[in-house]
């Protein structure tokens, strides 16, 4: 828990990364934040492969750019990627004054804050997949004799 700590604490997480690890340990998925993680990741990329190819594009459809940024931005609230959500508020902005020049090295920043939080992520799954491995099983009929 201290380098989830560590990541909100450096903004690179909101609270509602917190949030999704305490229903991890409240349910019956333990890798619920990792498949998460996943699917954050698997999207994102997809996202924002959209989103280069709409900001490269001679003629930038800033309606079609404006949709997937609201859908990238959503994406990236509910998981608790704050630099991924904070940045993706500013490349709104600069989709909305329809300046292609600021879409372009917002976006640039985008793809370096993503490479950085994949790593993390990775870490962090990495982690949990350790210390899930740590935790020795418990025969359920197993009774301490007094």
């Amino acid at each position: 828990m201290a380098f989830v700590t560590a990541l909100v604490r450096r903004g690179v997480m909101t609270d509602q990364f917190v949030r999704l690890l305490e229903l991890q340990l409240d349910g019956e998925n333990p890798a619920l934040v990792s498949q998460l993680a996943e699917l954050y990741i698997r999207e994102t990329t997809g996202r924002l492969e959209a989103i280069q190819s709409l900001v490269d594009a001679q003629d930038v459809d800033f309606s079609e750019l404006d949709r997937l940024l609201h859908k990238f931005l959503g994406s990236s609230s509910t998981f608790g990627a704050k630099i991924m959500a904070d940045t993706g508020a500013d490349l709104i902005v600069r989709c909305q004054g329809r300046d292609v020049g600021g879409c372009r090295t917002t976006l640039a920043r985008i793809r370096q804050h993503f490479i950085h939080l994949k790593r993390l992520l990775g870490v962090y799954v990495e982690l949990e997949t350790n210390r899930s491995r740590d935790v020795p099983e418990i025969d359920e009929n197993f009774a301490p004799s007094i």
